[in-house]
This record gives C-alpha cells, sequence and structure tokens, in this order.
C-alpha cells in the first residue's frame, strides 16, 4: 500500500525522495525527555558541518577529559557508556545482590534490566526507601524524579542497603542534592550528557562510582562507547551548559508563574491542563499532568505567531 508523504510519522524518510526535507526537520518535539536549546541546536550544527574529520573513529579520552573536568572527578572513578541506560544496566549486572529495590516513581528500564539480569525487584516509594533497612539488597532511586519533579535529600540513603544507585540524569537542574562529587563507596551515580546538553541522539551517560566498583562497570564496557559527534561537541558544549540550564530554568520559573503547574526540579514543565505550548509542541501525561520539555524564548514564542 503507497503510503501519503505528509500522513506518515516525522520519524519515517522518503529515502527515494531525498529532496523533500525530513518531516521532522519541521517539528521542535517537546513530548520527549529532552529540552531544545536554540543556540545550541545551531552551534553543533556548526561544529559539525566544519569538521573534516567527522567520519572517524572517536577518542573516548576527549569525553572523558572533559567531563572530568567539569565536574571535577577523578578519571579513574568515572564509566562511560552509550547513554546512562548502559551504565545503568552495567550495574544490575555486576553488583552482588539479587534483590533490588526501586523507588517510584522510576525510570521504567531501571525494573526492565533488573528483569533482565534476574535480579528481584521491588517497587517502593520514597517514604519506605528511609524506613527499610537492607544490607543484602540495592536500592535505585531518580532524584529528581522525571514524573513528579521532586528531589530530596538522599546524602545518607547508602548506609541502609549494600548498594546504591542515584540516578541523577536531571540533577543538572537542580544541584542542591545531588552526591556526584561526594559518592559514597557503595553507590553509582548516574549522568546522562543527553538530558544535560539537549543531544539526547548522541548516547552519551556517564557513571560516577568508588575506583572498586568503576573497574567492575568497566569489566562490562562496549569496544566503543563514544561516537565522532559526541568527541567533537562535548568539549566546546559543556563549559557553556550552566549558562544554558540558567536559561531554561529561568524560562519554567516565568512559566510556573503564568500557567497552573506542579514545581518541578527537572527539564520538564508540568502544567496541570492543556494550553498553548502543550498543543505547538506536544506533551506527554506523566502523573496526571502534562509533561514538555523546556525550550528557549525564540522557540516557544512560535507557538504564538
Amino acid at each position: 500500500m503507497k503510503q501519503d508523504y505528509h500522513s506518515r510519522p516525522p520519524w519515517t524518510h522518503d529515502w527515494k525522495n531525498p529532496s523533500q526535507e525530513h518531516p521532522s526537520n519541521k517539528i521542535v518535539n517537546l513530548s520527549r525527555a529532552i529540552y531544545y536549546d536554540k543556540d545550541t541546536v545551531e552551534l553543533i550544527a556548526d561544529i559539525l558541518s566544519t569538521s573534516k574529520n567527522v567520519h572517524d573513529y572517536a577518542d573516548d579520552w576527549v569525553v572523558y577529559n572533559a567531563i572530568c573536568n567539569h565536574w571535577n572527578l577523578d578519571i579513574n572513578t568515572v564509566s562511560v557508556g552509550f547513554g546512562a541506560s548502559d551504565i545503568m544496566d552495567r550495574c544490575f549486572r555486576t553488583l552482588d545482590v539479587d534483590h533490588w529495590y526501586v523507588v517510584t516513581p522510576h525510570f521504567l528500564m531501571s525494573s526492565v534490566f533488573c528483569g533482565m539480569n534476574n535480579k528481584r525487584c521491588t517497587l517502593i516509594s520514597r517514604e519506605q526507601a528511609l524506613e527499610i533497612s537492607d544490607k543484602n539488597s540495592g536500592l535505585y532511586i531518580a532524584n529528581p524524579g522525571a514524573t513528579d519533579g521532586q528531589c530530596v535529600d538522599i546524602s545518607e540513603l547508602h548506609k541502609q542497603y549494600k548498594y546504591f544507585i542515584a540516578d541523577e540524569v536531571y540533577a543538572d537542574f537542580y544541584p542542591i542534592h545531588s552526591l556526584i562529587n561526594s559518592v559514597p563507596e557503595n553507590t553509582v551515580v548516574l549522568k546522562s550528557l543527553g538530558k544535560t546538553l539537549g543531544v539526547a541522539g548522541f548516547r552519551l551517560g556517564f557513571g560516577v562510582a568508588s575506583k572498586t566498583i568503576t573497574e567492575l562497570l568497566q569489566n562490562y564496557r562496549s569496544l566503543c562507547v563514544t561516537t565522532k559527534p559526541s568527541e567533537l561537541t562535548v568539549p566546546v558544549l559543556l563549559p557553556r551548559v550552566n549558562t544554558v540550564i540558567d536559561r531554561l530554568n529561568s524560562v519554567k520559573k516565568t512559566l510556573e508563574e503564568q500557567y497552573p503547574c506542579k514545581p518541578s526540579k527537572t527539564l520538564y514543565m508540568l502544567f496541570k491542563e492543556p494550553n498553548i505550548y502543550t498543543k505547538h509542541f506536544g506533551a506527554r501525561l506523566a502523573g496526571g499532568y502534562y509533561r514538555i520539555a523546556l525550550a528557549d524564548w525564540e522557540t516557544l514564542d512560535a507557538a504564538t505567531d
């Protein structure tokens, strides 16, 4: 059956008619787990379009070095992966407990990885995580949480479990309770440069842990954990990212004052009802709220044109 070009989903492409613009180029989709910053997108395009070796293999060390410089980390405590989910999978593979408590709301792949690695998974609330003490188990928590936008003090939680995974992929938007520069011996902090830099398609995440745990995680790394676009762009993007995040947090603050919202500590708006932005850029229902990723004002103003 012949498909009408205009009815096809935006992630498909008509390879037989490449003169037509890819539909996704016409859409800024904010219903997904990534913010949109116009200046960053244009900078990435400029870097990649002017590079003469974008076709080459990536040098992992360049990315490791950029990460360690930005967060002031010892390279021996850092594991880079093909997205934060890669590091998460390695955690559930290597950390020697058979039972994981997963704090809800959670990144759904955390429970999936438990099952894939034959680990028992029990979903619990934040309150229950504070009450349970089980030194033969592990605890996973997303802090801040994507669904409810909340962030809590987790600095003592590692003492109640054998292993502790702190998923901090959104923490750069609210670093108050981040453990990244004070990681306990039994803890892995997960980070996502896709979330931090707004480059989800580059698939680049990392974990920070003790040297002992890092060695375990690195034993399960794949041959290639970075790409050439990541090598070329990450060292340029990281020094400017705090300014970008401050700008986006300012957008969030203004929108939360103008619309009925649940306050969020992440890269999302949590609108209580549909509005011009959710209709124009898309939204996802999450926890009873219309969740939409942040964007710069110039991009958002397109909804009112």
